[in-house]
């Protein structure tokens, strides 16, 4: 239907054309339109008869390759190709996504698929691995670019040992590293590298020639860089992605429709026309004629210019006298400026006063010479050129700062600059007023210096400084105070910084702040009066010893030197603890050796009347009379011996067992005893409870003396109950891992504990400290005790290396806790009991060592009647005599004999 219309105005043309006879030449070009129309005609129905036209392509490019392809002031991409690319937009009516950015970006991303075509590209081996490449558009020679101060550079060859700067990405990467040269330093573009080079940070790159002489130029450097031959000229492509081939023909028949003189309209544009002479001849003769006729009139203006020039040099003398006058005394103030006055243009000084070479030390030559990056000290150049080209770009920075030079001499010193951007010859410079502040720098150094040490000995005080800003009320009176400084001391001992207390009051960092404090730091305050005190702070739980005074005569601020002593004071206390456990040790201790003494000797009195019971007893009858006063003689002595046993404990003589036991044993033996039911028996509203840890480890001692001290605590503990109540006994594994301070001081380590509390009235605290005194009691003294039960249960836990501590509350009861070194050794097998006839002698000679009479008459008799044979001495050196002429099997002494 489309053909059949597209014929029928063909036909209809045609016949318009030769019956209306139009203009030839306006028909002969609709007639060639219609035949290019009727040839075109089935590509016209191919595209229409596309269910998927390309509706839109991304293309990638360097955004940094002017005049091609760059960035303007505002970020906004322009250049030949941005032109080309947009008015193949107009030809093709696909739209174009065209995106700058870093080359290696841009090869990434045509890589991982992520744009359509890519723009700016050489051709490499490499490259055409995986894209398809279009027909190259334009040469572009690639050569290397070297400081003046570098000679000897001419090609590849010679860059060995060279750094050379390089855009990441480029193709010249794979061009060096073929021919040997590793020595490379990438950029992520041409304008960084220049910058670098600009800074003298690198000093030989390779660059492609178009973006290298625009920024050489831009940087007003092109005199400071040499180049050599072209290395090679590559070729820009386009490309694509080896499978997309399609796509690549659509790109070029897209540019094959844009005609020469499009292409170079956007090439004048941006690379500017060539001023050419051309050979019309036609306009030289008219140009001629113009000459001839403009010269008569210049000769006539010439005549009447005479004239006028006479009438004006008097004028112009007078204004020429005048202005030399004027460029004198500007002159002298320029060369007698106190400040370096200097022009600097192409990176160069090229005007500059006297005082410009005083400052620098460099002479005329010298300063026009080298270029004025390299008199700036090296750490100084980033700010300098930073600011150089905010300042080109228009930017606002401030017109004046400062930075450090080098003179000749190799000095520093500190310069400040004010800078003017001016017209020096028609192309800008920069109007340069330096001043040498370098006193002025060291000056303020030294204040600074000053205050660091001020500052320095407050952080490194030992003791805690702060200072305070008093809070008045509305009457004057002195009601708070704020935290305006605080050192690091102050820091460490209370726990809060000074960035978060600076500016608050005491009680919005401390609500909980004592009246005291503020009385105290207010009555320095007010009067100016320094104090000194030591006070607990509740909120940081410490005692703290305070200097406090007023620095000046205001009293709106004072200062406080704080001192934590509550180490300092718990040490005293632990020194006063430590000295008052020495004198209980010595008190003990010297009451035990009276003891002892005492039980030594009453040892010996009731050893003779046991010793002379027993052996009347084994002379008199069963039935006898007499034999049952001889039995009450030896019970009440036995009695005796019991006591002796307790003052023997109390002297730390009397454990004279140490086996592996379990204390729950002890325990349970205990509680089986005629002796605990008879407690029991006597306080019937009591009760008792027993917890054993079966678990328990084992312990070193001695069984008997341990079920007494147990006897002694629960005996006590019984007996301060008055009415109803609990006595509670306790076994269990503890492992103290620092050590405890109570009544005793008990170490780290494992330990077996045995514990007997009571719900009773509890120990008064005047009475604590005495409780393990021999004698003390508060019970009737003969009816309830003796006042050694709790003076035994102290020799018994001392004996067994342990320690003991308590817990007393009046009225509420109170806690013996006894910790006994624990054991790994296992638990000793029971002893059988020996019979008496294993003790029987065959005749074995016995000697008796012993200084009392009595005490050797029973010891001789009683051997005789197990059938030994018996001598008896009263000292050592009769034993020792007797036993030089006589041999004997046993030796039996009295081991605390003096002398022995």
């Amino acid at each position: 239907m489309i053909t059949s219309s597209i014929m029928l105005t063909v036909r209809t043309v045609i016949a318009s054309y030769k019956s209306k006879k139009q203009n030839t030449k306006v028909a002969t070009y609709l007639f060639i339109f219609i035949l290019s129309f009727i040839f075109c005609f089935p590509t016209i129905i191919g595209i229409a008869a596309n269910p998927d036209p390309l509706k839109e392509i991304t293309v990638v490019s360097d955004d940094n390759y002017p005049p091609f392809i760059f960035r303007d002031a505002k970020g906004h991409l322009q250049g030949i190709l941005v032109d080309e690319w947009r008015l193949w937009e107009e030809k093709t009516g696909i739209k174009v996504d065209l995106q700058g950015m870093d080359w290696d970006k841009a090869l990434k991303t045509i890589a991982e698929g992520r744009a359509d075509v890519i723009d700016t590209i050489f051709f490499t081996e490499e490259r055409a691995k995986t894209l398809a490449f279009s027909e190259p558009y334009a040469s572009i020679d690639v050569p290397i670019f070297f400081h003046n101060s570098i000679s000897g550079i001419k090609g590849v060859e010679s860059l060995q040992g060279f750094t050379i700067g390089v855009k990441s990405g480029d193709a010249c990467i794979d061009y060096f590293k073929k021919h040997g040269i590793k020595t490379l330093r990438e950029y992520p573009s041409y304008e960084s590298i220049v910058r670098d080079a600009f800074k003298q940070k690198v000093k030989v790159f390779c660059i492609d020639a178009p973006p290298g002489y625009y920024y050489l130029y831009k940087m007003n450097i092109q005199d400071q860089y040499q180049q050599t031959a072209p290395l090679y000229t590559g070729q820009f492509h386009r490309a694509v992605r080896k499978e997309r081939m399609d796509l690549l023909k659509i790109v070029e028949d897209g540019f094959a429709k844009i005609s020469s003189q499009e292409h170079e309209e956007i090439e004048k544009e941006w690379r500017g026309s060539r001023i050419l002479l051309r050979p019309y001849l036609t306009h030289i003769l008219y140009l001629f004629g113009g000459l001839v006729i403009l010269g008569a009139m210049l000769l006539l203006w010439n005549y009447i210019l005479r004239r006028k020039v006479s009438e004006k040099t008097v004028q112009l003398q007078e204004a020429i006298d005048s202005l030399e006058k004027s460029e004198d005394k500007y002159r002298k103030l320029f060369e007698n400026a106190n400040e370096a006055i200097f022009v600097i243009q192409d990176g160069k000084l090229i005007f500059f006063n006297p005082m410009t070479r005083m400052i620098s030390g460099y002479s005329t030559e010298e300063l026009k010479a080298k270029p004025f990056v390299e008199f700036i000290h090296p750490d100084d150049r980033d700010i300098v050129f930073g600011n150089y080209l905010r300042r080109i770009k228009g930017e606002d920075i401030p017109d004046s700062y400062s930075f450090r030079m080098i003179t000749k001499d190799s000095n520093i010193r500190w310069v400040e600059v004010n800078i003017v951007i001016i017209s020096w010859t028609g192309n800008p410079a920069s109007l340069i007023f330096m001043t040498d502040v370098t006193d002025r720098k060291q000056s303020e150094e030294a204040l600074r210096e000053s205050e660091r040490e001020v500052k320095a000995l407050f952080k490194s005080m030992i003791n805690a400084f702060v200072l305070f800003e008093s809070v008045f009320d509305d009457d004057g009176n002195f009601v708070s105070y704020r935290f305006v400084y605080i050192n690091d001391a102050y820091e460490r001992i209370t726990g809060v910084l000074n960035d978060e207390v600076r500016g608050k009051t005491v009680h919005e960092v401390w609500p909980d702040t004592e009246a005291s404090w503020i009385k105290a730091y207010g009555d320095v305050a007010m009067t100016g009066v320094p104090n000194n005190f030591d006070m607990y702070h509740g909120p940081t739980g410490k005692l703290y010893h305070c200097n406090v005074y007023r620095p000046g005569n205001t009293k709106d601020r004072f200062c406080v030197v704080f001192e934590d002593i509550t180490e300092r004071k718990q040490a005293e206390e632990e020194k006063r603890g430590l000295e008052e456990r020495l004198r209980r040790a010595e008190k003990m201790e010297a009451l035990g050796q009276l003891a002892g003494g005492v039980a030594h000797d009453l040892n010996n009195v009731l050893g003779v009347l046991t010793g002379y019971s027993e052996l009347l007893l084994a002379e008199i009858p069963e039935g006898h009379r007499s034999r049952g006063y001889v039995e009450k003689i030896l019970k009440s002595t036995e009695k005796g011996a019991a006591i002796v046993q307790d003052l023997l404990t109390l002297a730390r003589r009397g454990v004279t067992a140490s086996e592996v036991i379990d204390l729950n044993d002890v325990v349970s033996g205990f509680v089986k005893t005629p002796v605990f039911e008879n407690i029991k028996d006597y306080h019937p509203r009591v009760t008792f409870r027993i917890e054993c840890d079966n678990n328990l480890l084992n312990i070193k001692g001695s069984p008997v003396h341990l079920e007494k001290a147990l006897m002694n605590l629960v005996s006590n503990a019984a007996e301060s109950i008055d009415g109803r109540g609990e006595v509670a006994i306790r076994t269990e594994n503890r492992y103290l891992d620092t050590a405890i301070r109570g009544y005793d001081e008990i170490k780290e380590g494992d330990y077996v504990v045995l514990t007997v509390s009571d719900t009773g009235m509890g120990i008064p605290a005047e009475s604590k400290e005495k409780i393990f005194e021999p004698f003390y009691t508060k019970k009737t003294m003969g009816r309830s005790g003796t006042g050694l039960g709790l003076s035994i249960v102290w020799g018994t836990v001392k004996d067994h290396n342990g320690h003991i501590d308590v817990h007393t509350e009046v009225g509420e009861g109170t806690t013996f806790t006894l910790y006994f070194p624990a054991t790994r050794e296992e638990l000793t097998t029971p002893q059988q009991k020996v019979p008496i006839e294993r003790y029987m002698g065959k005749g074995e000679s016995v000697l008796v060592v012993d200084d009392i009479t009595e005490q050797r008459e029973v010891a001789s008799a009683l051997l005789k009647k197990l059938g030994y044979k018996v001598h008896a001495v009263s000292s050592g050196e009769e034993a020792v005599e007797y036993l030089k002429e006589n041999k004997v099997d046993i030796l039996l002494l009295d081991m605390i004999m003096t002398p022995l």
